[in-house]
C-alpha cells in the first residue's frame, strides 16, 4: 500500500474553520464580574460601597433616603419613561439583602467575640488557680526540701493530696511537678482491676512495686541527695468497700505515717472531689497528708 501524506495535524481543519474560530473566543470579550461573594449572596461593587454607605441609617429611614439620593441621579423623563424607576427599586432590593446579611453576619461575630472572652476569662480562672496550686507547693515542699538540707530538720510532707475538680489543670500540674531539678520524680498507677475478697495478682503487683519504689528513694536520698516524689494515679480506687482494698489501705496508713522521714519520698495523690468521702479518713488526717491543694 502507497502512503502518499501523512497528516501530522489531523485538528488542523477543525482549527481553521471560522465556526470554531468564533467558539475559542466566546468568552474573551466577557466583562469580569466585580463583586464580593458573602455566605447569603452575590453583590456587585457598586451594591456594596451604596449599602455600606446608608449602613449608618436605621432601619426604618435608610431606604427612604437612598431611594431619594437615587432618584435624583435622574431627570424625571428618564426616571418614568426609561426604566429609572425599575432600576432604583431592584437596585434598593438588592441592597436590603445584603444589609439584612451585614447585620446576621455582625450579630455572629459579636456573638463569637462575647463566646471567646468567656472562653479567655475561664482560662485566665483555669491559670490563676493553677498558679496559686503551684505556688503553695513551692512554699510547702520545695521550700522544706531546701530548709530539710541546710537546717536538718524532719519536715517535708509524707503526702499531698490533689482535690480534683478539673482534671486538665490537674494534668498540667502534675506534669509541671515533673520539672523540677530538686527531687526524682516516679509515677505508679493503682490497678484498675480490683478483687473483692482477696488481693488479685494486679494489687499484689501494685504493692511490690510501691515498696521497690520506697527502697529506691532512700538508696537516691543516701547517694544523692535528692528526695522523691511519688505520684499515685487511680488512688480513688481505696474507695471501693471491699476486704482486699481494707487489706492495702492497712499498708498504706503504716507507709504514708513515715514514708518521708524513713524513705526521703513524698506520696502525690489526686481524688475527685466528690469521692472524698468513700476514702478512710484515717488515710486523709494531717500526720499523713499536710498538704491539700484544689484544683
Amino acid at each position: 500500500m502507497k502512503i502518499n501524506k501523512i497528516c501530522t495535524n489531523p485538528y488542523k481543519k477543525i482549527y481553521d474553520t471560522k465556526t470554531t474560530r468564533k467558539s475559542l473566543n466566546l468568552y474573551s470579550n466577557q466583562t469580569t464580574f466585580k463583586g464580593q461573594r458573602y455566605s447569603f449572596g452575590y453583590f456587585t461593587d457598586e451594591e456594596i460601597v451604596d449599602t455600606y454607605k446608608y449602613m449608618k441609617y436605621s432601619d426604618e429611614e435608610w431606604k427612604d433616603i437612598a431611594k431619594n439620593d437615587f432618584i435624583n441621579k435622574y431627570s424625571f423623563f428618564k426616571y418614568v419613561f426609561g426604566g429609572g424607576a425599575e432600576k432604583v427599586e431592584k437596585h434598593l432590593n438588592e441592597m436590603e439583602k445584603l444589609r439584612k446579611g451585614l447585620k446576621e453576619q455582625e450579630r455572629l461575630d459579636e456573638i463569637k467575640r462575647k463566646e471567646l472572652l468567656e472562653i479567655n476569662k475561664e482560662q485566665e480562672k483555669k491559670n490563676e488557680i493553677l498558679n496559686t496550686a503551684k505556688a503553695e507547693f513551692q512554699n510547702n515542699y520545695i521550700t522544706l526540701i531546701n530548709l530539710e538540707k541546710t537546717e536538718n530538720a524532719t519536715q517535708i510532707p509524707n503526702g499531698i493530696l490533689i482535690e480534683k475538680t478539673d482534671r486538665e489543670k490537674v494534668e498540667n500540674f502534675i506534669n509541671w511537678t515533673k520539672t523540677s531539678s530538686l527531687y526524682i520524680t516516679k509515677e505508679i498507677q493503682y490497678p484498675k482491676e480490683v478483687s473483692f475478697n482477696q488481693i488479685n495478682t494486679s494489687q499484689k503487683t501494685f504493692l511490690k512495686n510501691f515498696n521497690e519504689i520506697l527502697k529506691k528513694a532512700k538508696d537516691n536520698y543516701e547517694n544523692k541527695n535528692l528526695y522523691t516524689l511519688l505520684y499515685i494515679s487511680n488512688f480513688e480506687l481505696l474507695g471501693e468497700d471491699c476486704p482486699a482494698n481494707k487489706q492495702i489501705i492497712a499498708t498504706f496508713k503504716s507507709l504514708m505515717s513515715c514514708c518521708a522521714e524513713k524513705y526521703k519520698c513524698t506520696l502525690l495523690i489526686n481524688i475527685p472531689k466528690y469521692k472524698l468521702a468513700k476514702i478512710d479518713p484515717i488515710l486523709l488526717v494531717d500526720s499523713r497528708i499536710q498538704l491539700r491543694i484544689k484544683l
